[in-house]
């Protein structure tokens, strides 16, 4: 996972922002004593699956969020070749499904990948709460108008690939996982 995208050094945080970012990458140091893949990959199934809800259950924890579920799931109509998902996906206001598929594979940056989808579909559910004004965390009017406009103009990946990965709610829940793969381990992540 390390490198697959570009932090951007201009997006500016709020001080609760960088909160949860630097408590979420002590959840993981805490969940996973390795690199997360290593640490599943050591595990059978039911076990990364179970790794995954309590890594779930500690975020929504932290990040102080009611009504989100977290469904580790190999439901065909879920994950197929025509939806275009293939690790993880939020359904609005709060369900998240990750790709139990993908915790059935030996191959440990496969399994990082599913703990890196974990935090990115939570910051799409925080994103939801900040543009409802649920719960803010500090975020300012501007990016929180410009995802409520993203939002209501959303394009899917199975649409247009690359205007999926331009949205600027898709490219700031990339952002906020990866500056928290920078805190974890204490390097620059490309």
């Amino acid at each position: 996972m390390f490198g697959l995208y570009p932090v951007n050094k201009g997006t500016v945080y709020s001080e609760e922002e960088e909160r949860l970012i630097l408590e979420t990458s002590q959840a993981l140091q805490t969940i996973f004593l390795a690199n997360p893949g290593t640490s599943l990959l050591e595990e059978d199934f039911e076990s990364r699956c179970e790794a995954i809800e309590d890594l779930s259950e500690r975020l929504i924890e932290i990040y102080d969020m009611e009504n989100v579920n977290i469904i580790v799931t190999d439901d065909p109509e879920i994950f197929s070749d025509e939806s275009g998902l293939h690790f993880g996906t939020t359904v609005y206001p709060g369900t998240i499904y990750i790709n139990a598929n993908i915790l059935r594979l030996d191959d440990p940056v496969m399994l990082e990948h599913i703990v890196s989808t974990v935090i990115h579909e939570l910051r799409h559910v925080m994103q939801y709460q900040i543009m409802t004004l649920k719960k803010t965390y500090g975020v300012p009017y501007q990016r929180r108008s410009l995802w409520r406009y993203n939002i209501t103009h959303y394009i899917s990946c199975s649409e247009d690939f690359e205007g999926y990965r331009k949205q600027a709610i898709e490219e700031d829940a990339r952002n906020f996982t990866n500056r928290i793969w920078q805190t974890v381990y204490k390097r620059h992540v490309k």
